[in-house]
């Protein structure tokens, strides 16, 4: 008689999920101590499961119940069609690095930008490009993150719409990727990309 294998049973994290259509609402299922991006990195399975889930349209925040589209127990989500996950509940092994040895990050979206500090394993500031050229790897983890709204005209602050313990980024589905100064930010926690002159156009 063979002996079954000992699976540790997962840990349900209630989340905030957002795709380019849609934001979802759903319980995400992680292995003991597993770090979601690492979970979201790996390369032998293709799809997300979740459990309780809410599929609805936007606008961003908490959806009324006509922006409700799909409500199921279980759901298998691409994993290369999420954009970014939060939670309050999500943890992350690199949390007490200090900030100044991390990058000050934008990922810029079609309407909005989410800034945070990038956590990586290991001591000291690695080469940007080198981190987010990785294709094994596009899902990177922030901390203390911000979003803003891109505005419609120009403005030289923007405010803040949200912020997050934790955010979790689908690199390869920005459209761009701005390494910030510590200035960016305001002491009211708004936004601006103009802190370098501007070339003539």
């Amino acid at each position: 008689m063979t002996e079954k294998k000992y699976i540790a049973p997962r840990e349900a994290i209630f989340s905030r999920i957002y795709t380019k259509q849609f934001q979802i609402f759903a319980n995400i299922h992680l292995p003991p101590s597993a770090a979601l991006d690492k979970f979201l990195n790996r390369q032998d399975e293709s799809f997300l499961r979740l459990t309780k889930v809410f599929v609805c349209t936007f606008p961003y925040r908490k959806p009324s119940p006509e922006q409700v589209r799909i409500q199921t127990n279980f759901l298998l989500l691409n994993k290369q069609k999420i954009i970014w996950i939060t939670s309050k509940y999500l943890t992350h092994p690199l949390l007490e690095q200090p900030v100044e040895n991390l990058h000050f990050l934008g990922c810029v979206f079609d309407d909005y930008i989410i800034t945070g500090h990038l956590l990586l394993p290991g001591r000291g500031k690695k080469r940007l490009s080198d981190t987010l050229n990785n294709p094994q790897k596009p899902f990177i983890v922030l901390k203390d993150s911000a979003l803003y709204f891109i505005p419609s005209e120009r403005c030289e602050k923007i405010p803040l719409a949200d912020k997050f313990h934790l955010v979790v980024v689908n690199a390869f589905q920005t459209y761009a990727i701005i390494e910030l100064p510590a200035e960016a930010v305001d002491e009211k926690k708004r936004l601006c990309l103009f802190y370098t002159s501007a070339p003539h156009v």
